[in-house]
């Protein structure tokens, strides 16, 4: 029995090995040929070898998932930090960056230390009629989604439907918190992501232009990074998006707006049920199957900036999932402290407004720790809380002087025309 286990991990080991290199050679040859068909298979290769190698990294944790969110946490916070670092060093955007930093993705899943490799379970024996009827009312919002693309400019997507995209909803999430109930292998999960993803991408498929204004603005941005290099003036604002979106387009050769619009809804889709789970399993001590079934309260929180990518939204995900897991990650181990650390930067640069507040709170609780007496805590806390609140101005300060001193009293002078968009039409 152990040498099989044995044999297994050996094949798990090469097997990631062989998909990362395989995957790294496509995609460095991509960046010259430019074909979205090699770009697709290179991601995908990339995709099953991180996987793969992530299950092996017992120093993220016991659990899959552990593994999982922390790895992938460290992936997307290296490779932001890395793209972001040299753009604002070199004042340009070339393609030889995302080469270097798309080996040192892969030196860095193939040289970590390796553990006791955990694996994907599915019991064939559990019950599966309640999954079956969410991911069938999950296609279906899909398919109602994709039957109602317009290019008509609409307030809402909403506006297109009545009751039959909610009715679906609340079917695909009633049957996926059952599924949770009965089944304790890791099929409910999947399920959940599906379930995201068809409430979270109306945005991104009724609209057959696009949603909102500044996705325009920022795509336009995006556009210009690559085709230019450059985002005059070079700026740390909103860098993150934009070089990361760049990157990927190098690499996959999908177009920009592809890139753009699914970012956020995909990202979402799989990031918040993971980092929810976990956090409410391990950080607020709920059972598994509890923090399975009622993580989807989270959506209390009005999730409509899930649905469309801008560098805020970027950040606001990335917040709604800190937040809920912030017990859990306050707790970690060195290694998973500085995962985090390294994501919270990179998520600076997507948006500074609420990332630097929360990068704030992580250093300053940590920080607190370290110390035992409680007059101490408490002065750290509230230094902490000082900071947090000046961050705000400070910013704005800091946004001020970068695009010159602004003449508040000039503006003052258009304040009538202002309250004017308030007033009644009916006048």
């Amino acid at each position: 029995m152990i040498g099989s286990e044995t044999e297994r991990s050996s094949v798990r080991v090469n097997g990631s090995r062989n998909f990362l290199l395989a995957a790294a050679l496509l995609l460095t040859l991509n960046l010259v040929v430019a074909s979205w068909v090699l770009g697709t298979l290179g991601a995908l290769l990339f995709l099953v070898g991180a996987v793969l190698a992530l299950c092996r990294m017992e120093c993220f944790g016991r659990g899959l998932w552990d593994r999982l969110l922390f790895g992938f946490l460290l992936l997307f916070g290296v490779a932001t930090v890395g793209l972001d670092g040299m753009y604002l060093l070199f004042g340009r955007f070339e393609t030889w960056m995302v080469g270097v930093v798309l080996w040192l993705l892969v030196g860095m899943l193939l040289l970590f230390p390796a553990g006791n490799p955990v694996s994907f379970q599915l019991k064939r024996a559990q019950p599966w009629a309640f999954s079956a009827i969410s991911v069938t009312a999950s296609l279906l919002l899909l398919l109602l989604f994709f039957l109602a693309r317009t290019d008509i400019p609409l307030v809402s997507p909403w506006n297109l439907f009545g009751f039959e995209p909610f009715l679906l909803l609340g079917i695909a999430i009633f049957a996926a918190m059952f599924s949770a109930r009965e089944r304790d292998d890791d099929l409910p999960m999947f399920v959940w992501m599906l379930v995201c993803l068809s409430a979270l991408s109306v945005s991104a498929i009724v609209y057959v232009v696009g949603f909102g204004f500044d996705p325009f603005l920022h795509r336009a941005a995006e556009q210009a990074l690559v085709d230019t290099g450059v985002v005059e003036p070079v700026r740390l604002l909103y860098s993150g998006q934009y070089t990361l979106t760049a990157a990927l387009h190098h690499l996959t050769a999908w177009p920009i707006k592809l890139i753009d619009i699914w970012m956020v809804p995909i990202a979402a889709s799989v990031w918040l049920p993971i980092v929810a789970i976990v956090g409410f399993e391990r950080g607020w001590n709920l059972s598994r199957r509890q923090a399975r079934m009622w993580w989807i309260g989270i959506f209390a929180i009005p999730f409509m900036l899930a649905t469309f990518t801008v560098p805020f939204t970027v950040t606001y995900v990335f917040f709604l999932g800190f937040m809920v897991a912030y017990p859990f990650f306050a707790r970690s181990n060195r290694l998973c402290f500085v995962t985090v650390l390294v994501a919270l930067t990179a998520a600076v640069l997507f948006h500074p407004l609420l990332a630097v507040p929360m990068l704030l709170f992580f250093l300053g609780e940590r920080f607190a720790n370290l110390f035992s007496s409680p007059i101490t805590k408490w002065m750290i806390a509230a230094g902490t809380a000082m900071a947090i609140g000046l961050s705000v101005p400070a910013m704005l300060a800091v946004a001020n002087a970068s695009w010159r001193a602004l003449d508040i009293m000039r503006h003052l002078e258009y304040l009538p025309i202002y309250f004017r968009l308030f007033a009644s039409p009916m006048r």
